[in-house]
Order: structure tokens, then sequence, then C-alpha cells
């Protein structure tokens, strides 16, 4: 159920929880902290003269609902108990009001006339009360845990937006900036990245900022410099949101995503990132900003950094040295926190595998090997893209729905986790005790049943994540891949296939000769030769093979698209031994592979108008000088795809030649509306 599902008849939230399924059933995993807890609550209530809350704990309901939270969270009881206003209006306003009352005061607020001590007391007020109202959500299940995460990341949109106004007003004030236009704060803005900027901030999560600015849009005319003014702003920002003052925190902030952390100030100028990212940017940092989204400061110096920032995130070509960059640091995930057979107790469900980050890792490579082609895949947000990814033929729909369901799972045992004392963890309890209390907390029967889930789930994921991207074994000997390798070597002459296999594994080629080619081709060399062996004539494919090798240019991806998808290596051999003409347009334009792991490539050609609006598609953003060679590029791609189908049997001679005249058709039309453009402006 939604927020927006909640309401109808009595739609306090006491009374829709009360309505939920098994409300009646579930008991604080500690019993005497509940009945310290509600007892508690009883004498402050009774002193305060809370009749309506004092009632509410009479009833069988308003017992069950407190002693749950009581029970399980010291965290929520220090909450409840420290605010009796809020605790109260649990029990009399509908989920939606509650939301919409506790932002609607962050954003009624007039920054300029508040001092730093009183808004810091109101972001500390609000950011409980969320807190509560999220924890309360997701635990009765009225939301669920991504509504939640959506909650969370509201408020932190509201208490950044508001402390910078609050900020660059005050320097205003002082005359140390000048302000100008309607919207103002011209120059300065705040990037929300991570889970922040994908809107799901976790139950107890740091935020993630990069603070920039753009000195063409400011104006300084205070006694020192502009950097040193906004340094000292971005400064202030952070104190304002993480110190902890009697009234707890708001946000544990982290400026560390920025470009060249460790040697750069706090804010620095667009000018510097973007020469950054253009010269030094590294592939997390290209994930890192796929989530990057402006909440605050100056709206439109946000987007244009953003939008010059687009070529840096989003590659033309399909990028697997980009997922294999990303694999590689799942790898070193997994050796620090352990990635054997998943053992509940201690399990890490953020880290370890089949938790967490292998599903946002599974999202990040599909958008960096294909984004840069299909706009559509370009967004935040894991649930949503598991959709698209799905709906672009990516997945299939079993698939997203198994991970989507994991990770729902174990995003609310992240929550339930976090919620106990708000710490900052993702690893469940090494005791039974403490499994029993998560699963009690969850809702569940036992902590058996937790574990029976998480296990399930983290399988899933597992096994989806290195099926999908082939997360290879250790590197293997040479010798004992060509002699034991699957499917057999050549064996017509034995000693020149491993000389031609052993000159690869030792960068006989230009396209060999880095380190990791060598070793990608040693990870790959059993899938080589399984592939060879099942041709009709291996030692014919083997050598046009290796003559492919030594036409590839040293620095394509071709190999790190290969070990992200192996079974293009049967393709590749059926090609070499069968298809000498489709051969030879491999070898002079390697990139073309590159077409067959779109996920359309295998399925019938579309009919004449969807290939022109696919054409028109791949043309946007093409100067002029682009916009032929796109062209002839796409038709290449198209000539490449219907031979494939047709040697594999897929289409008959008369669809081939159906196929082929569309493609025609449309790249002539194309052609001769770009030659009319160009005719027109001169």
């Amino acid at each position: 159920m939604t927020l927006a599902d909640s309401g109808g008849g009595d739609g306090s939230l006491l009374a829709v929880a009360a309505r939920g399924a098994g409300f009646a059933e579930l008991k604080g995993h500690r019993q005497d902290n509940a009945s310290t807890g509600l007892e508690q609550l009883a004498q402050d209530a009774a002193s305060a003269g809370r009749e309506v809350l004092v009632a509410a704990l009479e009833t069988a309901a308003g017992r069950t609902f407190f002693s749950f939270l009581f029970g399980n969270s010291p965290h929520l009881a220090r909450l409840l108990l420290r605010d009796l206003d809020f605790s109260e209006s649990l029990l009399t306003e509908t989920p939606d009001v509650l939301r919409s009352d506790v932002l609607q005061q962050l954003v009624d607020i007039d920054p300029g006339a508040v001092s730093e001590e009183q808004l810091m007391r109101l972001l500390r007020n609000q950011r409980s009360r969320i807190a509560v109202l999220a924890a309360v959500l997701d635990c009765f299940g009225i939301a669920d845990v991504m509504d939640c995460a959506r909650l969370l990341s509201d408020m932190a949109d509201h208490a950044v937006r508001l402390t910078v106004q609050h900020l660059l007003l005050e320097r205003v004030r002082r005359g140390e900036l000048v302000v100008e236009g309607e919207r103002g704060h011209w120059g300065y803005f705040v990037l929300a990245m991570g889970k922040h900027g994908a809107r799901e901030l976790n139950y107890s999560s740091d935020i993630d900022l990069i603070a920039l600015y753009d000195p063409q849009r400011m104006e300084y005319t205070g006694p020192r410099t502009l950097e040193d003014c906004l340094q000292r702003l971005t400064q202030k920002l952070v104190h304002i949101l993480q110190s902890r003052t009697g009234d707890g925190y708001v946000f544990r902030t982290d400026l560390r995503l920025r470009p060249d952390a460790a040697s750069t100030p706090v804010a620095i100028s667009t000018s510097f990132a973007l020469d950054y990212y253009r010269r030094l940017g590294r592939t997390w940092e290209r994930a890192a900003m796929i989530k990057a989204r402006p909440v605050a400061g100056d709206p439109d110096a946000a987007d244009d950094f953003l939008g010059k920032l687009a070529p840096f995130i989003w590659e033309r070509e399909l990028d697997f040295n980009s997922v294999e960059d990303l694999r590689s640091m799942s790898q070193q995930i997994h050796d620090f926190h352990g990635h054997g057979a998943v053992r509940i107790a201690g399990h890490d469900v953020k880290l370890g595998r089949g938790g967490i980050r292998e599903v946002e890792f599974f999202v990040h490579m599909h958008q960096l090997a294909f984004g840069g082609r299909n706009p559509r895949l370009r967004g935040a947000g894991v649930l949503p893209l598991l959709d698209l990814l799905q709906a672009e033929h990516h997945l299939l729909p079993r698939e997203a729905s198994d991970l989507q369901q994991a990770y729902l799972l174990l995003r609310r045992v992240e929550h339930r986790l976090q919620m106990v004392n708000d710490d900052q963890t993702q690893t469940l309890p090494n005791s039974e005790d403490g499994l029993e209390h998560i699963a009690r907390f969850m809702g569940m029967a036992s902590s058996r049943q937790l574990q029976a889930e998480v296990g399930a789930a983290t399988e899933r994921i597992h096994a989806l994540y290195t099926a999908r991207f082939n997360v290879p074994e250790s590197e293997r000997d040479i010798t004992v891949a060509v002699l034991d390798g699957p499917g057999g070597s050549p064996d017509a002459r034995p000693r020149l296939a491993l000389a031609t296999l052993r000159g690869w594994a030792e960068g006989r080629h230009d396209s060999l000769s880095s380190v990791e080619a060598r070793a990608t081709v040693r990870d790959i060399l059993h899938e080589i030769i399984a592939a060879v062996g099942r041709t009709p004539e291996p030692d014919r494919t083997l050598a046009r093979m290796d003559l492919f090798f030594k036409v590839l240019p040293a620095d394509l991806s071709f190999l790190a698209m290969i070990r992200a998808n192996t079974w293009l290596l049967n393709l590749i051999a059926v090609v070499m031994g069968s298809a000498p003409r489709i051969a030879d347009t491999m070898g002079s334009n390697p990139r073309i592979l590159q077409a067959v792991v779109q996920p359309l490539f295998f399925l019938p050609i579309a009919a004449a108008d969807e290939l022109k609006a696919e054409l028109r598609e791949r043309l946007q953003g093409c100067d002029d000088k682009q916009r032929v060679d796109t062209v002839l590029a796409w038709v290449e791609e198209r000539h490449f795809q219907v031979g494939v189908q047709a040697l594999e049997d897929l289409i008959t001679v008369k669809e081939t030649s159906s196929a082929l005249g569309d493609v025609a058709e449309v790249a002539i039309t194309s052609l001769l509306e770009i030659i009319g453009a160009d005719l027109e402006r001169e």
C-alpha cells in the first residue's frame, strides 16, 4: 500500500495500521523494554494532559502499536517519548497529512528570517518526526520500503535546500554576495549523489553531496575571495546538517564524491570539475554521476553543468570496459566481505554476496554498457530501471521480478537493522537472539523464516548477476586449457594450434599487447577452444580468428565485451568458419559486434517505419559531419544483422531480401534529407 492509498473511513495512521494483516499478532521482541516504554509513555501523557494518547494506551490497538515499537527499537522509543505532540498525532492524523505537515513546515519557513540556532532546531525536530513516520509506515505495512526511502530523501532535499538558502541570504546580508533575478542564488549549487540522488535513502543513511559554483554567474563583493566565501559556506552547510546537539542531528553528510576529494576544497568550480572528469574521470565516477540530481542553489547553473557532463557519463559506443571496471570493484568488495556461500548470521545484506550492491551494479553495468545508445536507460532508481531493462529486452519478466522482490526484501531488512539504534549498519546479527529480534521486527514467525527468505533472495541475485556478466575464475594455465578444454582442441595440427593460442596469451598481436588484454584472453580461453572445436573445420576457423585478432586495434574494448558476453564466441567461430564475407565485415569493422549484444539483434528486423524511427534517434545530437557517417554505420550494422540471422537460419531468403530492401529505402531517404538540408543552408 502506498501513502496515497491509506485513507478511507477512520484514516488515522493507527487505524490504518490496526487494519493490516497480522497486526494483532505483532509483539516487541524485548517485552521488558515494551512494558517500560508503555508505562513511561502513559505517565508522560497523563502529566501533559494528553487525553487522546492516554485513551489510546487503554485500547488493545494502541498498546500493540506502541509495544511493538518500544519492544524492538530503543531509538524509536526515545523519539516517541521526547515528542508527545507527534506521538499523539499518529493516533489522529492520516499518513498523508502527517507527511505533508512535517515537510510543509520546512517550505513555509522564511530562510532569511531565522537564526542558525533556530534553523538547526527546526531541522532536527522535523528529521526526528520523519524518522518516526518512515519507521511506522514501513513496520506496519502502510507503505512499502521504497515509499519510505523517498520520504527520507524528500526530508534530505528540504533540509539541504533550506540550509543553502539560509546561508546564501546570510552572505548577501553581509555584503559578500550580490544576488539578482527572481530565482536568486546564481552560480552556487549542490548535487545530491548516490542513494540521495536516486531518492532511495536508507533509514540511517549518510547523504552524499557535491558543492559546485560557476564564477561567471556570481558577483563577490566581500573582503576575501569568492572561493574562500564558498568554502566557508559549504563547511557551514555540513555543520548545520550533521553536528549533534541536544535535539539530535539531521543527516551525516559526506562530500567525498567530488572530483579528487583528497586534494580539492569542499566547493569546486564547474570549470575545474568538467576538466577533471574529461581528463581523469574514472568508471566509478561515471556511475556515481548517473544519479546526480540538483537539490539546492542555482538550478540553471546545475542544469548547464550536468548537460556539459553528459558526454563523460554516456559513451556513444557500447562500453564494456566500464562493465569490467565495475565487476572488478564488485570482486574487491567480495574479497573484503567474503564471497563464499552465504551464511546468514553476520551477513552484510548490502555488500555481501547477493546483496543490495550487486543489484545496483547489475543496473549500472547495463546503463554504462548500453545507455550511450539508448537514452531511456539513463535514469535513476533501481526498481524503475529493472522495469526498463525488461521493457528493453535486457531481462526476462521473471528475472526482473526476481531481482525486484529480492531487492525489496533486502532493503526492508536493511531498514530494520538501522531502526533498532539508528546505526548505519547493514550486517545481520551473529547471535540467534539477534536474528530472532530482526525476524520479529520484520513481522516474521521466527529467525528460520528470516534466514530462509534472505538466503533465497541473495542466491537469486547472485545467480543472475554472475550469469549476466560472467565473473571469471582465476587465471588458467594455457596448456591445460588447450589440452583439456571443453569441446576439445583443434586436433589436425595441435602444435600449430597450441602455438597460435599461446601467442594470443603472450600478446603476439597489438590488440593483445596489454596486460589486461592478455589476462582476458587467458580467462576466456576455454570458451574460445570450445567454440572453435564445434565448427566443421576448426583449423581454418582458428586461422581466420588469428587474422581477426591481428587487425583489431589495440585500444578496442572488444575483449571486454567478449568477457562480459562469452556466448559471442560461438557466433564469431561460426562466422569465421562458414561465412567469409561476414567475417570480412567483422575484420574491417570489429566494432560492428557491438550490435550483436543489443537485445533485439536476433529478433526479426523491424518494419520500415520502425527502422526510420531508430535511425532518426541515432542521428540525434550528431553534427553535420557525423550524420552521413552515422547513416553508413547504421546500414552496415543492419546488413550484418540480416546476414547473421540468415546464417543462423532465423529468416528465409524472402525475408532477407525484404529486410535489406527496407534498410536501403530508409538509408536513401535519410541521406536525401541530409543533402537537402545542406543545400538549403547554402
